[in-house]
């Protein structure tokens, strides 16, 4: 085996792997250019294994001359694909003058085929001395060599591209450029030896393998660029998928927290019903005596005693509105005045002497303001965030002279007024801040509070029309602001009117709905003045608004009630009487079903919460004698 063989050989194996890995990886997204380049490794491997032909000596000469015509047939075809690789790879369209160059390569490459058009016998020998090589070669005719400089000249427009890139100072650009040089020079080469005009090796498998080096150079680096291209995303997807894994466990635990509060908020609706109704009964009851006794002189030991009672009943309530809270009925009468500042320092006095302890307290509370709102429940509120801020200046643990509790009510905006609590305690972070007024979050360490503090203040300011924020403070703190609706002068004489409006109607005609007896009796004597019908189901609620002898002025109907519910008798009134229905007050105990509790929201404004006092009740009827301008009367009387 000479050398020439040897190389022709080498070249061939080399190729023929370089089809394999071209077209596995050709198969990758981006990389469709590589199924080009292993046509041009095929159809360099098979120029290779021509090759083999003219360095055989005992091959017969119609054989070498068939080999010739292959070659030429080859040469065509890698040419073309190297066209096609260039514009592919470089990602630049197949122009018109391409598709036309192409079809004349491969008319060429039809034409070397024919016997005796490109190359014919006889058949010569030549020895290359210092290789000590003989090759045999046909002898070309004219068109032959014509046909040679057109196929060097296509190669050129291959190679163009690259050159116009290279000045671009695109990545491997040159190497292409320098590995095309060398085949082209080496291509020449041949073409020189295959005309008998040099004596030299056949050394285009050099060429081959050079510019292979120049397309594996340029595979490597985009091989290295995916890589790190794809370890960037692995590492973005990994934190990705940690923040979408934090964000999916926060959203699992709000869903339990979620169903937690729902459990407790049908729990508080439940217990908060059963305790309500004999809550209502105890209060209009007392309410009564008290009445009753203050004709006489000797019963104010007695009269004393039934105040203490009564005080110690609202207490209960104002508990029972604590758990309301939980179940989100909205059914606090909001429609009362409070001054603002009479309310916060109330709070402060009832807490101030905790937070003295730990924080030194300023005020800036000389912003006079009247809002909407029961002033039990807005102290509340407010003595809420006073513990809150407490326990947060004590969990800091610093000297009291550093610490700072400010107290500001500020003018808000759109008719609002602004509270403002600022500590100089612990610095909440986003997340905190987002989760603060939730039930069961401690924002302190020492925290021994169950955490429903701010979430029942939070409620009660909702149910007022108001909100509730929470935000770090510039230089480290907390600042919670509360903003309610200030209440204008014409809205609180409009309610003095109603009361006495009340005050001065008696004999009204109003039929109690109500399931449970002591409530019933105990809406009888608070509405002593006035004729009071009670029916205690629905079907008798019913039978009693059929009657033709009697037109109610108001009704007082209680939502749930054993064969049905308020609304349902509503409904009907609506219905029938329009003039009626605009005179019904609803009553609650809290226990509510989905569409009840729809029905509340929508009548919000007529719906009472039990327990229900007299003043709270005839200020209700006022507001039920004003929803119409025609009094209804007895049928019996017209």
């Amino acid at each position: 085996m000479n050398i020439a063989v040897a190389l022709s050989l080498m070249a061939a194996g080399v190729e023929g792997v370089l089809v394999y890995l071209a077209l596995r990886f050709s198969q990758a997204p981006g990389w469709r250019h590589l199924r080009w380049f292993a046509v041009i490794a095929a159809s360099a491997a098979l120029f290779s294994v021509c090759n083999l032909a003219f360095a055989t000596p005992t091959l017969p000469d119609r054989w070498v001359v068939v080999a010739a015509r292959l070659n030429g047939g080859f040469a065509v075809v890698h040419i073309v694909a190297w066209l096609y690789y260039t514009r592919s790879r470089l990602a630049q369209p197949v122009t018109r003058l391409d598709h036309w160059i192409v079809a004349g390569a491969l008319a060429v490459g039809a034409v070397t085929l024919i016997p005796g058009v490109v190359v014919g016998p006889p058949v010569s020998a030549f020895t290359v001395e210092w290789a000590n090589v003989r090759y045999r070669g046909p002898t070309p005719t004219a068109l032959g060599s014509g046909v040679n400089v057109f196929l060097l000249l296509v190669f050129v427009r291959a190679w163009w591209p690259w050159v116009a890139e290279a000045r671009a100072r695109r990545p491997g650009a040159r190497t292409h450029v320098a590995a095309f040089a060398v085949f082209f020079v080496l291509a020449a080469n041949e073409v020189l030896i295959s005309s008998w005009r040099l004596r030299s090796l056949y050394s285009v498998e050099i060429g081959f393998l050079v510019v292979v080096l120049a397309v594996v150079d340029d595979f490597s680096r985009r091989l290295a660029d995916d890589a790190r291209a794809l370890h960037a995303s692995t590492e973005r997807l990994s934190v990705e998928v940690q923040t979408r894994t934090s964000e999916l466990d926060e959203t699992r635990e709000a869903l339990l927290r979620a169903e937690r509060h729902t459990a407790l908020g049908r729990l508080a609706a439940s217990v908060g019903h059963e305790i309500n109704n004999p809550l209502t009964s105890v209060l209009s009851n007392l309410q009564f005596i008290d009445a009753e006794l203050e004709t006489s002189a000797s019963s104010e030991d007695i009269r004393a005693a039934v105040r203490d009672a009564e005080s110690g009943t609202r207490r209960i309530a104002d508990i029972v509105a604590d758990l309301r809270v939980f179940s989100r009925t909205g059914t606090e009468p909001t429609g009362g005045s409070v001054v603002l500042r009479d309310v916060l320092e109330t709070a402060i006095r009832l807490v101030g002497n905790e937070i003295r302890h730990h924080a030194r307290i300023e005020t800036n509370i000389d912003f006079e303001a009247t809002v909407r709102g029961d002033a039990s429940r807005l102290a509340q509120v407010f003595v809420n965030i006073l513990s809150e801020c407490a326990r947060n200046v004590e969990s800091a643990g610093a000297d009291t002279s550093q610490m700072i509790l400010n107290i500001a009510v500020l003018p808000g905006a759109a008719g609002t007024a602004l509270v403002r609590f600022e500590h100089t305690g612990p610095t909440p972070g986003r997340v905190e801040c987002a989760t603060y007024f939730e039930p069961v979050f401690s924002k302190s360490a020492t925290s021994v509070d169950s955490g429903f503090g701010l979430f029942v203040a939070q409620g009660i300011v909702r149910s007022l029309g108001g909100r509730m924020e929470a935000r770090p403070r510039e230089g480290g703190g907390t600042v919670i602001e509360v903003v309610l609706a200030i209440r204008a002068a014409a809205e609180r004489e409009e309610r003095v009117s109603a009361r006495q409006l009340a005050s001065r109607r008696r004999g009204l005609q109003i039929l109690v709905i109500d399931d449970d007896d002591l409530v019933s009796r105990g809406m009888v004597r608070m509405l002593a003045e006035h004729d009071v019908t009670v029916a205690r189901t629905v079907a008798a609620a019913r039978e009693q608004l059929a009657r033709e002898s009697v037109a109610f002025d108001v009704v007082l109907c209680d939502i749930m009630l054993p064969d049905g519910s308020g609304p349902e008798i509503y409904a009907s009134v609506e219905h029938d009487h329009p003039a009626l229905a605009a005179r019904f007050v609803f009553m609650t105990g809290g226990a509510l079903t989905a569409h009840t509790r729809s029905f509340v929201e929508q009548h919000r404004n007529r719906t009472l919460s039990k327990p229900v006092d007299s003043h709270t009740l005839q200020s209700a009827i006022s507001v039920a004698l004003a929803a119409t301008p025609t009094v209804l009367r007895r049928s019996s009387q017209e």
